[in-house]
């Protein structure tokens, strides 16, 4: 629901933003920077916690970072190519999992304050291995094995045991991108046979789910269009829900260009469409209980912005939603480029800008809760009705 009415409220209160607990954060950078400041790109549960990636005056590097603490690296690993970069957190902030390079090559990491980086290893000690996300209960990280052209889907307990997702065809290229909060179900992409009218395997959004007494099934999504000749189609699930029911990713549209979906078993994949005037839309994760979903969009003008999707409202501007429901504005000169994680419970939103400088700054923007709300709207209202009745 919107919140226009406790808005005017706070004006005529004289109340300031933060007097509610609205916040929007700038990630900042380290010293020497230079191309881009920061990113983030995941969030913990209740929003304190944020994973991502700073520059520096040497190689960039995988950060945590906290409104008290700002940007705390987790450093590099010796390379030919030095680097790192976070992209998931589990639920309480502890664990960070992404990648690292590492001699010659890359490996996904899991990282714990006492432990550092531990890399993931794969089939064998020559294998490539990527993460990108970690489950709620941190027992799983998930991620793929192999190089570019043999990529296969795959998921690593908490010791680093690993789990290849055979279900996805091998030899064919997947990608497991999102993870359900006890580990249980994985989302991602696989190149399954050819669809008609296609020339080779389609790109296709799945979910994983691990077997009871049985074996794992695994759910193929679809895509928005029904793929023909001369078109290319993909679809992607980047995100679940917590008990991964609800799945969010984008997909090849009617138009021919990316849409965001929402899937689930219901109702199957839905469009969420774009963004007035825009073509394109993306979504990349999506809240514990599946109501609300974030990502990236084209506007009328062709920039891509940050969105928020939700059933009451559809998808608009994170932007629009800071200033017209609650009041908060960006900081001069900010725009914000993509919304790439939202928290367990939709209340904080992390992603990447351009900032005033015309470079790439992380962002957290963090909005009340509707229970901390009504009390503070309802004593506005009783002072609001004193002063009349004065």
């Amino acid at each position: 629901m919107r919140h226009h009415t406790l808005v005017a409220l706070v004006a005529a209160g004289g109340l300031c933003a933060a007097a509610m607990g609205q916040s929007f954060y700038p990630m900042g950078t380290f010293p020497g920077s230079e191309g881009y400041a920061s990113e983030a790109f995941g969030v913990s549960a209740d929003g304190t916690f944020v994973a991502g990636r700073a520059g520096s005056s040497g190689p960039a590097e995988a950060v945590r970072w906290t409104a008290d603490g700002g940007l705390v690296g987790l450093g590099v690993l010796p390379a030919t190519r030095p680097g790192s970069i976070a992209y998931g957190i589990s639920g309480d902030g502890a664990v960070l999992v992404g990648n690292v390079n590492v001699g010659t090559s890359g490996r996904g990491f899991r990282w714990t304050q006492t432990r550092g980086y531990q890399t993931l290893a794969g089939r064998d000690a020559s294998e490539a291995t990527s993460a990108w996300a970690v489950s709620n209960d941190a027992q799983w990280t998930i991620g793929a094995v192999g190089d570019r052209s043999t990529r296969q889907a795959a998921r690593w307990s908490a010791d680093g045991t690993l789990e290849v997702l055979s279900e996805v065809p091998a030899g064919n290229e997947s990608y497991a991108f999102g993870v359900s909060g006890d580990g249980s179900r994985v989302v991602g992409a696989g190149r399954f046979e050819i669809a008609p009218g296609q020339l080779f395997p389609t790109l296709e959004a799945y979910r994983w789910t691990q077997g009871g007494d049985g074996p794992p099934t695994l759910d193929r999504l679809g895509w928005l269009a029904t793929p023909t000749s001369g078109r290319i189609f993909e679809s992607q699930a980047l995100d679940t829900s917590a008990d991964g029911r609800v799945v969010t990713g984008y997909s090849t549209s009617e138009l021919s260009t990316w849409e965001a979906f929402r899937w689930d078993e219901d109702n199957g994949m839905v469009g969420l469409g774009l963004l007035d005037g825009g073509n394109d839309s993306r979504a990349k994760a999506i809240s514990a209980d599946g109501s609300a979903i974030v990502g990236i969009a084209s506007d009328r003008f062709g920039d891509n912005q940050a969105f928020l999707w939700t059933q009451a409202d559809g998808m608009r501007t994170v932007e629009d939603v800071l200033l017209e429901d609650f009041g908060v504005m960006l900081p001069d000169g900010w725009r914000l480029l993509s919304a790439e994680d939202i928290s367990a419970d939709g209340r904080t939103i992390v992603g990447y800008a351009e900032n005033a400088d015309g470079v790439f700054e992380g962002f957290v923007a963090t909005v009340p809760a509707p229970a901390t709300m009504l009390p503070l709207g309802t004593l506005l209202i009783a002072a609001s009705r004193r002063r009349r009745d004065g």
